[in-house]
């Protein structure tokens, strides 16, 4: 069954990461704990979650960590990809995107989004060939990391 709900759950003993609670239309829950934030949120671009934000209307379906929670890892790259395809960032540069993407770690972000992607840095979003658009995507999802970890 899909699931059509989740929220952050309190973090395992001994653990001070939190997990992330899955429910389905029948009240079932699973629970994603340990790996990465990324993985426990099924949200490779780890987008942040705002109630009546860009990623619930891109199907998110709760929160934790202050992060969207999708209802799977498909979902959750369509909103990045959505995101990126927006006008606020079609107009950025490569070089640019950290200070919109991640402003707390702008610098080592565009370091490692260059480095990964290797992308003209001055190039817009919105000239990047279908080609270098997956390449920008794929390194946002490396660096934002996906590591499984346990599902029960």
């Amino acid at each position: 069954m899909p699931f059509i709900t989740a929220k952050e759950g309190p973090s395992n003993v001994g653990s001070t990461i939190y997990t992330t609670q899955y429910f389905d239309e029948n009240g079932n829950m699973v629970i994603r704990s340990d790996g990465s934030k990324a993985w426990r949120n099924n949200n490779p671009g780890n987008m942040v979650y705002n109630s009546r934000g860009f990623a619930v209307r891109h199907g998110a379906i709760g929160s934790a960590g202050g992060m969207a929670v999708f209802p799977d890892e498909s979902t959750g790259r369509q909103a990045l990809i959505a995101l990126l395809k927006t006008a606020d960032y079609q107009k950025l540069s490569v070089s640019n995107l950290p200070e919109k993407y991640d402003k707390h770690n702008a610098t080592e972000y565009r370091r490692m989004l260059l480095s990964i992607s290797k992308l003209d840095p001055n190039k817009l979003i919105k000239h990047l060939s279908i080609q270098e658009f997956e390449r920008l995507r794929t390194a946002i999802e490396r660096i934002e990391g996906w590591k499984e970890g346990h599902e029960d």
